[in-house]
Parts: C-alpha cells; sequence; structure tokens
C-alpha cells in the first residue's frame, strides 16, 4: 500500500518510507499549528493542511468538508 494525504514537514522518517510516499497527495509544508509548545495542535485559519486530505466523502469532516491533515481531520476529528 502507499502513504497518501499526508504532511512530512520536517519529518525525519520521510526518508524511511519515501518507497512508499506518493507526491501527488501528500504535502511537505508548516501545518501551522496554533501553540505546537504548548500542545495545542489545532490548526490557524491560514493552514494549508485545512481541507487537504482524502477528498472521497466517507472521510469528510462533521461539517461536510473535505478533512484536514493530521489529528483534527475526518468523521471522528474535534475541528
Amino acid at each position: 500500500s502507499r502513504i497518501t494525504y499526508n504532511d512530512f514537514y520536517s519529518s525525519p522518517t520521510l526518508t524511511n518510507v519515501s518507497g512508499l510516499v506518493t507526491s501527488n497527495n501528500n504535502l511537505s509544508v508548516d501545518p501551522r499549528f496554533t501553540n505546537a509548545p504548548g500542545e495545542d495542535f489545532s490548526l490557524l485559519p491560514e493552514s494549508t493542511v485545512i481541507n487537504a486530505g482524502n477528498p472521497s466523502s466517507t472521510y469528510n469532516d462533521l461539517d461536510g468538508t473535505i478533512n484536514q491533515l493530521g489529528a483534527y481531520g475526518g468523521p471522528l476529528g474535534g475541528w
């Protein structure tokens, strides 16, 4: 299987999974967390990972939009 719809920003593991990563659905951008040092990993409104997840309606956010990449996206996300 291939890894898709992920953000590999400054990821030391990217080289370990490069054979599995498909570039067309993955990002390498700063996710723009609200306060990562304070462990608030919610996304700032200008984050490019918002609505950048899998476009299948199975994974839509609770409001019906395309999910975010990361912990706050999808039908079980808290965004």
